[in-house]
Order: structure tokens, then sequence, then C-alpha cells
């Protein structure tokens, strides 16, 4: 220790407490941070993207996330569309039309309008149960938010900070 740098007890827990304050309120602003693993198969013609694994990250660990592909698939989408929400229309018009989003054997995925509802409810439980495994105090629904539009649809939009790790290339 440096002379005159010493803490009392009653200093360092007073020090703790407001870098907790402080990370509450980083997380309320900006929400959890995320990584996404994606390996990107290129060819001619297309370039299909598929992701690896989806990580949260809190306090230098990273925790996984147990998601089926379909739902890492998904939640790779919302990652990349964070800044505005999307209907349920919407989401699943650009993830059929997109050939970066291919599912089994290189087919496209035929994703519905009406399964987007589902898949929100069960990447919501897979958030809850990552956010109680780091010990963090987060509604799932407060980082997937649903957001009411005008046309009395609802709206789906991520509020997290991502980093997207690009992994193996590999040319087809």
């Amino acid at each position: 220790m440096l002379p005159g740098f010493m803490l009392s007890a009653g200093e360092i827990i007073i020090e703790e407490v407001e870098f907790f304050q402080y990370q509450e309120r980083m997380l309320s602003a900006y929400g959890p941070t995320f990584r996404i693993v994606v390996s990107e198969k290129r060819s001619a013609s297309t370039c299909r993207v598929q992701v690896i694994g989806v990580y949260l990250l809190h306090q230098g660990r990273e925790y996984a996330i147990l998601l089926s592909s379909a739902l890492a698939n998904l939640f790779h989408y919302f990652a990349c569309h964070r800044d505005h929400g999307q209907t349920a229309d919407q989401i699943a018009f650009a993830i059929r039309n997109s050939r970066s989003y291919v599912r089994y054997h290189g087919r496209p995925w035929r994703l519905a309008r009406t399964s987007i509802k589902e898949y929100v409810a069960r990447l919501r439980i897979s958030l809850a149960t990552v956010f109680t495994e780091a010990g963090l105090n987060l509604a799932p629904d407060a980082v997937l938010i649903s957001e009411a539009t005008p046309s009395n649809s609802v709206a789906y939009r991520l509020h997290a900070s991502v980093e997207i790790t690009h992994v193996n290339n590999v040319n087809e």
C-alpha cells in the first residue's frame, strides 16, 4: 500500500456499495452484455450465419445460455436489430427472406409469425435461468422488451450490449 492511501473498513464498504450502485445504474441504462459466437459460411452467392453460442458476460465471467439453434438464431437477429422494435410479422418476413439464416442442411428457415411469441417466451425462460446463475437481479422482460405499437400489435426489442465474435470463416 502507498502511504496515505489506506482505507478504513468503513470506507471500503462504502466504495463497494458505490460500485454495486454504479453497476446497477449501468445495467439499467444499457442492459446486460452478451457475446454471440458465430461462424460464417460463404459461397459465391450467399453468406450463411451459424450461431455457435450465446453467453452472458458479467463480472469478468461468461455464462453459457442454453438455446436451441432456432432460439440462438432468433437471439442473434434481435441483437443485430436492437435499435428498434419489430413486430412478429416483420421478424418472420425478414428471417424468411434472408440468406443469412439457414436452418438444417442449408434449407431456409421457414419461421411462422405465430411462432415468434412462443420463441420469445422460451428465450425469456433461458434468460431468467442464466440471470439467476450469474446472481443478477434482472427481469428477462426488461431485457427482451415487448412494446405496444400504434397498430395494436407488439414489437420486440433487445435491451442489451452485444459483442459478436466471428470464428471459422469457411469458404465453400
